[in-house]
């Protein structure tokens, strides 16, 4: 029996040339006169025309009352001309929208305009009108002659000049947030610093267009190749210049003005130091740099204000909520700096009466001083000296060969996420009562969600002073389960979750409930499950007197929960979904998303619903992108995956294992547990596909990993070393396999975990069995199934499984007798457990049919594999391999009865499905020597 990977926890782009939005060479339309400097209306100006046939006159489109003078370029959204408007006798640039664009798109950059008209700023480029003809949309704006910052950056300009002209940009950013609208887009491409010596921001909202069209939120490709100056524009990709983008646009996460904050500071940075803050030579590389927050050395030679670099690092920040407030914020401190003799007339201005401001001020100061202190005096009464040593003592206590590394980590652990609650909750209070960027509104939010970490940690405590023998192996995996701290950051998330009741009462029963579902989640975190499960009822019987439906969600998201890690795969089924409908029901998107990536694992894996489990996937990876929550995501992906080895697609399953691992690595690291548990799961498919060397090194660096965060001796690492044995005895490594396969048994004996020693026993019959050890093997099976019939019971498929094993063993012993009984024993636990037409049941079908052949009772071997066929084809196909195989056996029962003409028929079906099958070519050679010694004219 092939060893299990442990569960997870339920817990393009088409590349445009960078251009410059003022100074590359545009094509002119016939008889137009080249001038010095080209006119700017739009950053697409640009852009190589797609068609010849833009650069023709009789193909220009009309516009309303203005004339077309010549045909400056073009982009995603439409062509743009320089015009003339004869009313008012001045130039203008017209933007005319493609005839492709939807209806949807159109209304939606009409409304972009509107804003933009109505927004009158010197530093944004001027909407005058939008107008239709020949059903056409086209926008007319101001018409600009001048240079893109970006070429203006060329030029050998002082440090003061850079910011005072950057300033007019973030002036016009301002501008538009204040009027709702967000760029999305903003380079020094977009901005254009006049003849007249004033910069204007261009293509407000049309950044946007690509969305519009999607009809979604993009994201990169991190793994592809596009090149970190190129701006991604494909319908339905992400929409920006990658260099430019801020982390959460990077990853397709709700953006908000915060985002363009971010792209204003990379190009003010670039201005100043010559080069950016962030490099990358790869979108994948840029994400790992922003998330590492690996901001370059300064130059050498680059004579910039200590001070101007601290501004622009927070705006650089990989958070949005660490940034400036806003660009006003941003902005007043940039003026700061670069207007020094103001600041001095001020200074003189308040002559004597600043000693006395200044006084005032302090005194304010020390008065608010004390409301952003006491967190770690809070935090005291969960995590001190007496509740550390009271753990301490109770981990050491179990004698364990492991307990004192688990108690490192556990004490690494909890002293971390109490240092970093602590420092949150001052920086929280700071925000809002000593730097004013928050409001009061958000304060009570993030405080609130502080709150619910300090009761998680102080249940969590509780429960790992009291561990055991029996529990302490999941103590390390407690701690890092621990509700994830920077939640509290996201003021967006904040902000979606469900209210509590307003009636205050209400209100303190239900916070009340939630310590107990707290103290619930500690204890099955550590495996205490029917006393979790027992703690429970009362909780949801009150919760029910309430009427609290979100509450009753997350307790009923519990309660199925801890009825998977019991094994009871049906109740937990059913109780999950119920939690995902109420939650679905009432907005409670977080319990919606966790229960649904559960499910893809319940139903896909542990109970092999195969299209249950992937209508879950879908459903659970559109939670979590709606939630942006990217490891939510990887676990959808990461069951996905699994599920799909169970149904035999195994490319299918090996490409979702590895995206889900390429997700998880990006947002958790590439150290994280989750990310060892994903690799063993890859491990396994590449395995089954004989590739014997990837399956190694992926089981290496997941035990490396698991090790690094369990430390030596873990039971937890026994999966992987058993694995691991068993892919190096295929690979010719025999001891090495056993040794391996003799650690994992060792450390599942010394933890207890008898199901999980049974698993090492079998896979230790399969090597000495292959050895020709067939006695050596029987007695090893035989303990295993011991193990099974104490531990889990005598109606358990795992016993089921053992035991059709077992009747194999005997039948090659020359016992067939006992070899049947054992059989039809393995096949009654199996359909009695998993049903009649389950995989399983099939494989003992035919098994028990191959025992009866042998003793000459053909018709009844016949009527097991015919079924065994049926199940087979229903579940997976006629064509598919395990169908293949299973009509082999049929063929040659048949045979055996005489039937040679329906065998021969059955055998060329075999070879035809098997034929470009890997795995499969042992079978396929025996159906082709087969049919050689059958020729067709020989049958009956």
């Amino acid at each position: 029996m092939a060893v299990d990977p442990p569960e997870p926890s339920p817990h393009d782009a088409l590349a445009h040339t960078e251009r410059d939005g003022a100074t590359t060479e545009m094509s002119r339309a016939p008889g137009s006169e080249p001038r010095p400097r080209p006119p700017v209306g739009s950053a697409e100006e640009t852009v190589a025309a797609s068609s010849k046939d833009e650069l023709r006159r009789d193909r220009w489109p009309s516009t309303g009352r203005y004339v077309l003078v010549r045909w400056l370029g073009a982009g995603g959204m439409g062509a743009v001309y320089q015009g003339h408007d004869p009313e008012l006798d001045r130039p203008v640039a017209i933007k005319v929208l493609h005839g492709a664009v939807d209806e949807d798109a159109r209304l939606r950059m009409e409304r972009e305009a509107r804003a933009l008209a109505r927004l009158s700023h010197p530093n944004v480029v001027q909407i005058y009108e939008i107008g239709h003809d020949e059903g056409r949309t086209f926008i007319v704006m101001e018409l600009v002659r001048g240079q893109s910052l970006h070429e203006w950056n060329r030029s050998d300009n002082a440090w003061r000049d850079v910011v005072r002209v950057y300033l007019q940009a973030g002036q016009g950013l301002a501008a538009a947030h204040a009027e709702g609208l967000v760029h999305r887009d903003f380079k020094p491409h977009n901005c254009i610093l006049g003849d007249d010596g004033r910069v204007r921001v261009l293509d407000f909202g049309l950044a946007r267009q690509q969305e519009f069209l999607s009809g979604r939120q993009a994201t990169v490709d991190l793994d592809g190749p596009e090149a970190i100056s190129d701006q991604l524009t494909q319908t339905g990709a992400f929409v920006g210049t990658l260099a430019y983008v801020a982390l959460e646009q990077l990853e397709g996460r709700a953006v908000d003005e915060k985002c363009d904050q971010f792209g204003f500071c990379v190009s003010l940075y670039e201005a100043l130091y010559g080069e950016r803050p962030y490099k990358g030579r790869s979108a994948g590389e840029l994400a790992h740099a922003l998330h590492s927050e690996e901001v370059q050395p300064v130059p050498r030679g680059r004579r910039v204000p200590s001070g101007l670099r601290r501004i622009l690092l927070r705006g650089l920040r990989r958070d949005p909520a660490q940034r400036w407030p806003s660009m006003t914020a941003l902005l007043h401190e940039l003026e700061r700096l670069v207007q020094p003799g103001r600041r001095r007339w001020v200074v003189g201005l308040l002559g004597a009466g600043l000693l006395a401001t200044g006084l005032g001020l302090w005194q304010q100061a020390q008065v608010e001083a004390p409301r952003c202190e006491g967190a770690e005096a809070e935090l005291h009464e969960v995590w001190n000296p007496d509740r550390r040593a009271r753990v301490e003592a109770a981990l050491l206590a179990t004698a364990l060969p492991y307990a004192e590394g688990s108690w490192e980590r556990v004490r690494d652990g909890l002293d971390d996420y109490a240092q970093g609650w602590v420092k949150m909750h001052t920086e929280t209070c700071e925000a809002t009562h000593r730097h004013g960027e928050q409001t009061e509104a958000v304060l009570e939010l993030r405080m609130a969600c502080l709150a619910t970490r300090r009761i998680a940690l102080r249940e969590a405590v509780e429960v790992l002073a009291h561990v055991d023998r029996d529990t302490v192996a999941r103590a390390v995996g407690l701690v890092g389960d621990l509700p994830s701290l920077s939640r509290c950051e996201d003021v967006e998330a904040l902000r979606a979750e469900i209210p509590p009741p307003e009636d205050p009462q209400v209100a303190q029963r239900v916070q009340l409930l939630r310590r107990g579902l707290a103290r619930i989640t500690a204890l099955g975190g550590v495996g205490r499950f029917e006393e979790g499960l027992e703690a429970l009822e009362p909780l949801v019987v009150e919760a029910e007197a309430i009427g609290y439906e979100p509450l009753l969600a997350e307790l009923e998201h519990r309660r199925g929960v801890l009825h998977q890690d019991r094994g009871e795969h049906a109740q937990a089924r059913h109780d999950l979904q119920q939690a995902f409908a109420r939650a679905v029901e009432h907005g409670h998107d977080e319990i919606a998303t966790s229960a649904a990536i559960t499910l893809v694992f319940v139903t896909g894996v542990q109970l092999e619903r195969f299209d249950e489990g992937r209508q879950w996937a879908l459903t659970a990876r559109a939670f979590a992108r709606r939630e942006h929550d990217a490891a939510g995501e990887a676990s959808a992906l990461g069951n996905l995956g699994m599920m799909l080895r169970h149904d035999g697609k195994a490319d299918e399953g090996l490409a979702s294992l590895r995206e889900a691992l390429a997700i998880m690595e990006r947002v958790r690291g590439a150290d994280h547990p989750h990310v060892a548990v994903l690799l063993g799961a890859i491990a396994d498919q590449l395995e089954e596909r004989g590739d014997l060397e990837g399956a190694r090194e992926h089981l290496r660096r997941a035990l490396e990993l698991e090790e690094r965060a369990l430390g030596p001796g873990h039971p937890y690492l026994a999966t992987h070393l058993g694995n691991l044995g068993r892919v190096r005895f295929k690979q010719g490594a025999v001891e090495e396999g056993r040794e391996r396969l003799r650690e994992a048994l060792a450390l599942y004996e010394q933890a207890g975990d008898r199901p999980s020693a049974a698993a090492a026993l079998d896979n230790l019959a399969r090597i000495e069995h292959t050895q020709g050890r067939i006695d050596e093997a029987v007695a090893l099976l035989l303990r295993e199934v011991a193990e099974l019939e104490e531990s889990v019971g005598p109606e358990h498929p795992s016993l089921g499984l053992a035991l059709g094993n077992l009747s194999m063993m005997r039948y090659e012993q020359g016992q067939l007798d006992e070899a049947v009984a054992l059989s039809r024993r393995a096949l009654v636990i199996r359909e009695a457990a998993l049903g009649p037409e389950h995989p399983r049941v099939a494989h003992e079908l035919g098994n028990l049919g191959l025992l009866l052949r042998e003793l000459g009772r053909a018709e009844e071997a016949i009527a097991l594999h015919r079924r065994a066929v049926e199940i087979l084809e229903r579940r997976n196909g006629a064509e598919a391999p395990a169908t293949a195989e299973a009509a082999f056996d049929l063929a040659e029962s048949l045979e055996a009865s005489g039937q040679l003409r329906e065998a021969r028929a059955l055998m060329q079906r075999v070879e035809a499905s098997l034929a470009a099958a890997p795995g499969h070519e042992e079978t396929v050679a025996s159906a082709r020597a087969w049919l050689r010694a059958h020729p067709g004219d020989a049958s009956p």
